[in-house]
């Protein structure tokens, strides 16, 4: 403190941080840290912004999971925009983050420096696939989940966190049987597994909500894909059964 106080009155910050940069070399790793830590601030102060950036990123050779240099780096890497860097100091910020509204805005802004600055789409996916296995419910977590999955094409890891959730979802059916809708169709139109689909549609008739017309439909043109005909035939039993079917459509049905 009586040296800073010294280099403040009768000398310069940057003189200052040129001691304290040489005192730095002389020390051990565990000492540089708090010194490097100086450092970077009195950069600031003299709007040194790159020497500031450097000082903070030797904290984190240091110690890589330095939460404290890394959310300094954040809005630093952003200013200079050293996107390929912002990523790495994110997630540690992130692992030291308890707080769900937090994490959420960080996982938010590594997916934007992914898919507008690196162009990697991937990556911004796989973001929203931790976000939204933080919070299902979400609405804006969920639309941005959806639109990366159709960018990036990862339509396999999209539906494993979808039934993830739909497992989750307990005794809310409307949820589940959502879900599990979205996810028989994504089989049967984005990954051309049929059977698969068909399986998840039967699940929805046949376990969670008997009688679902939706489900029933689905399985009917499954069946008719596959030229299944049998089966197709105890389905058009079961759309006969249904309330509400008139003489007329009780024909087209049978024919």
């Amino acid at each position: 403190e009586g040296l800073e106080w010294l280099f403040r009155n009768y000398g310069s910050i940057g003189e200052l941080v040129r001691t304290l940069d040489a005192q730095v070399h002389s020390l051990d790793d565990s000492s540089k840290v708090p010194l490097l830590r100086k450092v970077a601030e009195l950069n600031l102060e003299d709007g040194k912004k790159p020497k500031a950036i450097k000082a903070f990123a030797t904290i984190m050779t240091i110690d890589p999971q330095n939460a404290d240099a890394a959310s300094q780096l954040v809005p630093l890497y952003e200013a200079t925009e050293a996107w390929e860097n912002l990523p790495d100091v994110i997630d540690v910020v992130i692992d030291a983050t308890v707080e769900i509204e937090y994490r959420q805005a960080l996982l938010v802004k590594k997916a934007k420096v992914h898919e507008n600055q690196l162009d990697d789409l991937d990556a911004a996916f796989f973001c929203y696939v931790t976000a939204i296995e933080q919070e299902p419910e979400n609405p804006e977590i969920r639309a941005e989940f959806d639109r990366l999955a159709d960018a990036s094409g990862n339509w396999e890891t999209y539906v494993e966190i979808l039934e993830k959730i739909a497992k989750l979802a307990g005794d809310d059916l409307r949820t589940k049987v959502s879900l599990l809708m979205h996810v028989a169709r994504v089989y049967s139109e984005q990954l051309n597994d049929n059977e698969k689909s068909l399986n998840h549609y039967q699940v929805i008739y046949e376990q969670l909500d008997p009688g679902n017309s939706a489900a029933l439909s689905q399985i009917e043109s499954l069946y008719r894909a596959g030229e299944r005909w049998e089966e197709l035939v105890d389905v058009l039993h079961s759309r006969l059964e249904q309330a509400g079917l008139s003489d007329e459509d009780e024909k087209s049905l049978r024919f």
